[in-house]
């Protein structure tokens, strides 16, 4: 192997030295954006990568013995394919490294030619690979930072530059007006269109064939626009900040992949979904469709004779994806190899069957559907071929508390803890200046017929009551001098329920009396508050009522008259409560039918 390497270095050329390319400054401002040269250029086609293979061809030294054959004297040199590099780092104004700017090459002249876009790392560096005889370029940088720019930068085939590029001033968004065409000949799309425009998915409704996006991303637009029908088309619109820019695109009639699982044994069933790349900005989800009970699907919406990402998930195997184009049938296999296992038991050692386990893959691609779930067998378990790395499992189950553990390896265990039948809802009770307040009488009321549960708090104004899970409970506050407080909480598990503050403010105490004719047949008041609160109380014999301590604000208090023919009759009155007690009188000399 040593020796191999020695030989095929001995045969290629002495590697290029890097040199570094001065940092552009455009008139009337250091370190801003060049001017907008045109409308702005479109880049059609390279769907995947922004990275270009490097290819060494380079004829090799020849032999004694073949140095005794004279060559040719008109023997052509073979073109020098290698690939140029650029090496950029880039800087916000304090000289800091800035991380995840956005870095392209571009010609001096628009995108209509090379191109190549990286994001920076750590370091503040982008490293980006340009087609052999890529010429001169600019290199644009932008984040939320700001922008900046060098070049043109000259690059012979296999050349090392370095670029330093300061972001100096903030890209502001400018607009780019699209027009749609479509059809044979073509005709302006009337109608709504599906797009991405930098980092934002939508649809638009495109009237006369033409829509203005008034937020495009500076400088560097990447754009994909598709409809119903319609292939998408993958464009990179260069757009002054602040400016405008226009772009005209041809979407041609979508094609479509149609395909088998094979998977032997295994179940039939699951997803397929299928994602078209957009240069180095990252896949275009397109769609996605069933797989039907034999393993066979069909995928529209793509675009003809492009690559094409496609993500399987199907029952018993961990997500995976191909390359395909939608110009032959596709038949694949699930891979094989050790997969995952999970095992899932309660705490007793005992397996838990009908738990429904979901994995959460590590490095999750946009293009691959969610994996179905799967539901553990009598033993417990629940097993995945294919060599996706997993994350996180998540194990739900009736009776049980839901669980999740991380993974490392191919095998994992769950223990589940069944859940409690009860739990406790506590609380702190204040009075209005935040002061704790102990002998807070608490009184606790579920629904499902158990017997209400009593309580009062502590030196701390802490209280603690018994709940039912899976119910409502009405909780009441009570203590002399202040108005009686009601929370109704749901108990949705077995975890505790913490209320927090609760505060009891100083009230009204509101008492009064009944006068009139129909005085004697006064059955009851009933008062209800500006927030929404309600309180009653009995009539007594001599026609006295008490209601305890009300919240200050207006008040409607209803008295109701017992007719002899056993129904109600009513009469209202308003009042405003406010001090420390008040005395209400509710003459009733008539009594109306409703409240």
């Amino acid at each position: 192997m040593t020796s191999r390497r020695t030989s095929r270095a001995a045969r290629a050329p002495p590697p290029p030295r890097p040199r570094r390319a001065r940092r552009a400054r455009p008139a009337g401002r250091r370190g801003g954006l060049p001017e907008a040269t045109g409308l702005g250029g479109a880049l059609l086609g390279a769907f995947f990568g922004a990275a270009l293979a490097l290819a060494v061809a380079r004829p090799g030294a020849t032999s004694d013995a073949s140095a005794e054959v004279p060559a040719p004297a008109a023997t052509p040199s073979p073109p020098d394919t290698r690939a140029a590099v650029v090496t950029a780092r880039v800087l916000d104004g304090a000289g800091t490294p800035v991380v995840g700017a956005a870095v392209a090459c571009v010609p001096p002249d628009g995108l209509a030619g090379t191109w190549s876009q990286a994001r920076t790392d750590a370091r503040g560096r982008a490293l980006l690979h340009l087609a052999a005889g890529a010429g001169p370029v600019r290199v644009l940088a932008w984040s939320g930072h700001g922008a900046g720019a060098a070049g043109p930068v000259d690059l012979a085939p296999g050349e090392v530059a370095e670029v330093d590029l300061t972001l100096d001033r903030l890209a502001a968004p400018g607009a780019l007006r699209v027009r749609a065409l479509a059809g044979d000949p073509p005709a302006p799309v009337q109608g709504p269109l599906q797009y991405r425009l930098g980092e934002a998915f939508g649809m638009a409704l495109f009237t006369e064939g033409a829509r203005t996006f008034q937020r495009a991303p500076s400088p560097l637009a990447p754009l994909a626009l598709w409809g119903e029908g319609l292939a998408p088309v993958c464009v990179a619109v260069e757009v002054p900040p602040g400016g405008a820019a226009e772009v005209t695109l041809r979407l041609d009639r979508a094609a479509t992949l149609a395909g088998r699982v094979r998977g032997g044994a295994a179940p039939r069933g699951g997803r397929v979904a299928a994602a078209l790349a957009l240069g180095p900005w990252g896949p275009v989800w397109l769609g996605s469709a069933e797989v039907d009970a034999d393993g066979r699907f069909a995928l529209a919406g793509l675009r003809p004779g492009a690559e094409h990402r496609v993500g399987f998930a199907v029952p018993g195997h961990l997500p995976f994806d191909v390359t395909a184009v939608p110009d032959a049938p596709l038949e694949v296999t699930p891979p094989g190899g050790p997969g995952l296992e999970v095992l899932v038991d309660e705490a007793e050692g005992a397996p838990v069957a009908g738990a429904k386990v979901t994995l959460r893959l590590r490095a999750p691609r946009p293009w691959w559907p969610d994996l179905p779930p799967a539901t553990t067998d009598a033993g417990g378990r629940a097993a995945w071929a294919g060599g996706a790395e997993v994350e996180l499992v998540e194990v739900e189950a009736a009776g049980f508390r839901p669980a999740a553990v991380g993974v490392d390896g191919g095998r994992c265990r769950v223990t589940l803890e069944r859940r409690a039948a009860r739990t406790r809802v506590q609380g702190v009770v204040v009075d209005g200046a935040g002061r704790p307040l102990p002998g807070v009488a608490v009184h606790a009321r579920a629904w499902d017929g158990t017997p209400p549960v009593g309580g009062a708090t502590d030196g701390l104004g802490f209280f603690s009551v018994d709940a039912p899970v899976g119910g409502a409970l009405e909780l009441s506050l009570e203590r002399p001098g202040a108005p009686r407080v009601v929370r109704h909480v749901e108990v949705a598990s077995d975890e505790t329920v913490n209320l927090g503050r609760l505060t009891l403010a100083s009230g009204v105490r509101v008492r009064g009396r009944v006068e009139g004719a129909l005085a004697a047949q006064a059955d009851h008041v009933r008062a209800a508050g500006p927030g929404g609160e309600v309180e009653r109380a009995a009539v007594t014999d001599v026609a006295t009522f008490d209601l305890g301590w009300l919240a200050p604000g207006r008040w409607t208090l209803t008295a109701g008259v017992r007719r002899p023919s056993g129904q109600l009759g009513f009469h209202r009155r308003e009042v405003v409560l406010e001090g420390e007690a008040a005395e209400v009188v509710l003459r009733l000399d008539h009594a109306d039918d409703d409240p």
